[in-house]
């Protein structure tokens, strides 16, 4: 056997000066990498001079060429014509796109979803303008994924330059020319002649990780300009900044909304994780850990990078440790594997590299837009940390911001965490940042305080629940530095958010930890009104949740805090407690002392009251009469409500009002007219997007249903209003909803899905104590119970129990009247009985439960 060692000599020399291995000019030439390394170690040659000529091209080494034919034994005079035509190196044609095109990696990890992102950015290339179209966002996004799955899909020969390594905008040149088999060489500058030598190729260029080389940008403009055939897809966590370019962000993997009623699991970042997660764990099963698996992923926003992080920490924690870690734990997200490039070994590598792109101002500026939870605005980023447009665009440009064209922007929430971190090292600016975005968001809340009594609610509700997150971050630094003054004047526009948006739970749990902020601290008259306000805030949403003996002893202590401290605060919500007492009392079913605290509000001088808060008054006292079979009383309230409430636009009330004319009117027997105002409500409720109001009309037009033996459209309606009421926690609701659907199962003939309904909404009321209600259930109840050999005694000493009780409503009373009658049983037999209330929740609860 021959060998060849000044070959085998001269190929090693290229290889080092061109910084290049063996598999790399392997992959190019044809050959497999170990014929390559027994050219280079064992000094034998190529088996064919048109071998060595592929070679001299890919290298690039024209002068050497007749030297390496030498070395490998072949001479360099060609003896024949075919020979000459072969072997005119110097003057050979470089290779065709063909030869070097579609050199795109394999990819040893499977690609998830992304279906819509392809199809968009192929109907882009197709696109004749499109020629430069860039693929921009964070690191670990996928951007590289992404556009290798694009350029796989293409007709176009394919030429795919990593420019990681590319450390010099003048290494572009070359980096191209290399990956497309150019040989470039000659006194005239690299880019000269890589522009002359793409004209008449076509071909797409794929450019992964671009945004190091931004100096390069005129090559790019040149090369569209000569050579028309050539297009290129390019990767880039900042904008190139081209007239001719096409932008395309690249959003993170789909997430699972938290209302989300489809197949989670379809999700493209619930499937890359599981399909990660099977790498680490064989037995992994994703439905034992799906609700875990949801929560990384949206804290992560579907970021492919950190997805995959997160999921090898399974060969030591479980999905709920991780979903835990992640939240807090920039560093959880890190991987030791050995073939996983520096930069997306960890999230902080991938934010690192952008943080040293940018300058201290713009380090400074962007640690301070970290205060920011979620979206928001120019704006508040100007007020919160002095940010220019020009430091948004930039942001913007470099993937550090994302924009939604409507003026809102938002930072990813691993980077939040990240530049979070650089805050907190710098305490004294991290403490004069947190003040001034809680000022900026107090401020904003009482800018939409007199919105929410007119006809700007719907506008004013948007307004709030957009920036949610940055308020409620506002709303506990101003709670837990006990920024009084604050808390005072924005907590009405708080109030009245978590009320339109039906937020009982949340208004409940901001107001109750405000208090308890406020109450550990010694007292001045100032302190003291606000501890008042944040109180009564808390006492309306206790009685929406039926927790009405934590809303009396809130009420108690307010009072309390008047007398001390001598004040009367004017009878807004969170004022004077008098209005919050009135909806107490009539949730207990005193009737006659809820109006004499709803007389006292109204008799409060106009001067200092607000007007269009009358309307909510006279709601009260409407509700008050109508329960006392006080019809005409009813109808006079109703009508100067809604009188309040047109005038000032208060949609909301105005809603609240036609509920309440329907119940008089359906108590009257006007179905007609009842059906009208609910109607009139609920449509209301929707345009202010109040899941209370809508679940409460839903109920309602389910009643009317019930009385034209409508059994099906009064299921429809009671089974919607039921998932609403679930979904905002509603008790009271689910207990009325339930109860509907126990009548109509009870109508319809079904004992057992009757028994169960019942038994729901008789263990709700009973615990809740909201009178009116678990009078209304219990008068159901008796009806059932009226049917039964065995039960009938103890449905008609329930019948007599409801039937004289103080806080049974009147349509309660109707009904209850009505089913008597069917059954036979006259009221006047039934006296009030001296069973006691708690008597007869014994007695039903063993029947029912």
């Amino acid at each position: 056997m021959s060998y060849y060692p000044e070959f085998a000599r001269l190929l090693n020399d290229e290889l080092i000066r061109k910084d290049r291995t063996a598999s790399w000019l392997a992959q190019r030439v044809g050959v497999s990498p170990t014929t390559v390394t027994r050219w280079l170690n064992h000094g034998t040659r190529p088996g064919a001079p048109e071998i060595i000529a592929k070679i001299a091209d890919v290298l690039g080494i024209n002068t050497q060429r007749q030297s390496l034919l030498i070395a490998a034994g072949y001479g360099y005079q060609p003896k024949t014509a075919d020979d000459e035509s072969r072997m005119q190196l110097n003057q050979r044609e470089p290779p065709s796109t063909q030869e070097t095109a579609n050199n795109l990696p394999s990819t040893l990890t499977s690609f998830v979803g992304r279906t819509r992102e392809i199809s968009e950015l192929l109907e882009r290339l197709q696109d004749p303008t499109c020629r430069l179209l860039t693929l921009i966002g964070p690191g670990g996004v996928g951007k590289t994924r992404l556009a290798i799955a694009v350029a796989a899909r293409q007709s176009l020969p394919v030429v795919y330059v990593p420019l990681q390594a590319v450390s010099s905008p003048d290494l572009l040149p070359s980096a191209i020319a290399d990956s497309v088999g150019l040989r470039l060489s000659g006194p005239e500058p690299l880019a000269e002649q890589l522009v002359q030598r793409l004209r008449g190729h076509q071909l797409l260029l794929v450019l992964d990780n671009f945004e190091h080389l931004l100096g390069c940008a005129e090559l790019l403009d040149e090369i569209l300009q000569q050579a028309p055939a050539v297009k290129f897809l390019i990767t880039s966590r900042e904008v190139i900044q081209l007239r001719e370019e096409w932008l395309y962000l690249v959003p993170g993997l789909p997430v699972p909304s938290p209302d989300e009623q489809g197949d989670p699991s379809a999700y493209g970042a619930v499937q890359l994780f599981n399909e990660r997660a099977l790498q680490t764990r064989h037995a992994f099963v994703l439905e034992d850990q799906l609700e875990a698996v949801i929560a990384i992923c949206r804290s992560v926003q579907g970021m492919p990078l950190a997805i995959e992080l997160a999921a090898g920490w399974l060969t030591v924690l479980d999905c709920s440790a991780i979903a835990s870690q992640v939240r807090h734990n920039l560093d959880l997200l890190s991987s030791s594997l050995r073939n996983v490039p520096a930069r997306h070994r960890s999230i902080r590598a991938v934010f690192d590299g952008s943080w040293q792109m940018l300058g201290a101002p713009q380090r400074d500026t962007l640690m301070q837009l970290a205060l920011f939870q979620g979206g928001f605005t120019f704006e508040a980023a100007s007020a919160v940390a002095g940010a220019t447009l020009a430091n948004m665009a930039e942001f913007v440009a470099k993937s550090l911001l994302g924009c939604d064209g409507k003026g809102r922007y938002q930072m990813h929430e691993l980077l939040r965490q990240y530049a979070g971190e650089k805050l907190a090292a710098l305490p004294e600016r991290m403490t004069a940042g947190a003040r001034a975005h809680s000022d900026f968001y107090m401020r904003f809340l009482v800018e939409q305080t007199y919105r929410f009594t007119d006809a700007r609610q719907r506008q004013a509700g948007d307004a709030v629940g957009q920036d949610l997150e940055n308020v409620r971050k506002a709303w506990q630094w101003a709670v837990d530095n006990r920024a009084i003054e604050a808390m005072h004047a924005s907590g009405w526009t708080f109030h009245h958010f978590f009320q339109h948006r039906s937020r009982y739970l949340e208004g409940a749990k901001v107001f109750r930890q405000a208090s308890e902020s406020l109450e550990i601290n010694h007292l001045t008259v100032d302190w003291a009104r606000t501890l008042a306000a944040m109180l009564t805030h808390y006492s309306y949403f206790c009685i929406r949740l039926g927790q009405l003996d934590d809303a009396d002893r809130a009420l108690l202590r307010v009072r309390q805090l008047c007398d001390e401290y001598n004040f009367s605060p004017a009878p807004g919500v969170g004022g004077h407690p008098n209005a919050a007492s009135m909806f107490l009392e009539l949730a207990r079913g005193n009737y006659g002392q809820a109006a004499i605290y709803g007389e006292q509000t109204l008799k409060t001088p106009e001067q200092i009251r607000p007007p269009s808060f009358m309307s909510i008054i006279h709601y009260g006292m409407a509700s008050a009469a109508l329960a006392q079979e006080q019809y005409v009383r009813a109808k006079e309230h109703a009508g100067q409500g809604l009188a309040v409430a047109n005038a000032y636009g208060n949609q909301r009330n105005k809603a609240l009002l036609n509920g309440t004319r329907g119940q008089i009117a359906l108590a009257m027997g006007d179905l007609q007219e009842a059906k009208y105002q609910f109607e009139a409500a609920r449509v209301i409720s929707e345009e202010l997007t109040d899941p209370g109001g809508i679940a409460e009309q839903l109920a309602n037009l389910a009643d009317i249903a019930m009385r034209q033996h409508k059994w099906r459209i009064a299921h429809e309606h009671y089974r919607r209003s039921l998932r609403t009421y679930e979904q905002i926690g509603d008790r009271g609701g689910i207990a009325r909803a339930q109860l509907g659907l126990g009548s109509v199962a009870y109508k319809s003939g079904e004992p057992a899905a009757t028994r169960e309904h019942y038994r729901v909404a008789f263990m709700i009321a009973n615990e809740i104590q909201v009178m009116p209600l678990l009078c209304s259930v219990l008068a159901e109840v008796a009806e059932f119970l009226l049917q039964g050999d065995e039960t009938r005694e103890l449905g008609l000493r329930v019948s007599g129990f409801v039937l004289y009780h103080p806080a049974c409503e009147a349509l309660t009373r109707q009904r209850l009247l009505d089913s008597l009658s069917y059954n036979g049983i006259s009221a006047t037999t039934l006296e009030p009985t001296s069973t006691s209330l708690e008597e007869i929740i014994a007695s039903l609860q063993t029947v029912l439960v």
